[in-house]
């Protein structure tokens, strides 16, 4: 169905995310808190939830289990998840300078979504699957998780959660693209292997999202293009 088509998943879930903000902004304020709270969980176990069909995939978990081990060791060496938040605050702080304590800590919330919307496992895992793929699956189950989310947020921070639809969608799509210039050199193995290592990546991060352990996700990336190079040493020498 979508085979003719180009970054259907980056188009649709920025599409979601900014429609999500804008209608939370204009409704979100009579949503009773026991739905938002309810929603947030039922997130995180759809998300542990899509790591199954992944995990299964592969034929060969040791070198996906040597690859989140060898990804996640160089992520946390080079701090990539508090460094990410070190630069949004630099960024964002100019705008928060010389204001109230109230705005500050909105700031600091809405460097925290940022991260969350352009930065997230399923994000950066969905678009470079769709670029060797050409299959928006995962992004497309993004986009109704990001649609409830950014609602939510919206009701509480307010339409300028809408705005990181655009920083979302220029870090899906140059994912997408740098994937697509990768995919005549991914075989099906490593195809394979990258979607099971992103699949427990996804339990980890429905863990943080159902607020059962803050894992670093993003400190765990770097095993995504670790377990490609690993399965292709495998394919050729194992």
């Amino acid at each position: 169905m979508w085979s003719g088509l180009k970054m259907v998943g980056p188009m649709i879930n920025s599409g979601s995310l900014l429609i999500g903000g804008v209608v939370g902004w204009l409704v979100g304020r009579w949503l009773p808190e026991r739905v938002k709270v309810s929603l947030a969980l039922l997130f995180g176990v759809v998300t542990i939830g899509l790591s199954v069909p992944l995990i299964v995939k592969t034929d060969a978990m040791h070198i996906v289990v040597l690859s989140l081990i060898i990804g996640t060791f160089i992520g946390e060496l080079l701090g990539l998840e508090s460094g990410l938040e070190r630069f949004l605050k630099r960024v964002m702080g100019r705008f928060a300078e010389g204001e109230s304590e109230e705005s500050q800590v909105y700031f600091a919330q809405y460097i925290t979504l940022i991260a969350l919307f352009c930065f997230g496992s399923m994000g950066v895992f969905g678009a470079f699957s769709e670029g060797i793929t050409h299959t928006p699956d995962v992004l497309l189950i993004k986009a109704t998780l990001d649609f409830f989310t950014a609602m939510i947020f919206a009701s509480q921070l307010g339409v300028a959660i809408a705005f990181i639809a655009l920083p979302q969608f220029i870090m899906l799509a140059a994912i997408y693209l740098s994937a697509a210039q990768l995919a005549p050199f991914i075989s099906e193995m490593m195809l394979n292997d990258f979607s099971a290592c992103g699949g427990i990546i996804f339990i980890a991060t429905g863990f943080r999202m159902c607020d059962i352990k803050r894992f670093a996700i993003i400190n765990m990336m770097p095993a995504l293009l670790v377990v490609l190079l690993l399965s292709r040493l495998w394919e050729q020498f194992g």
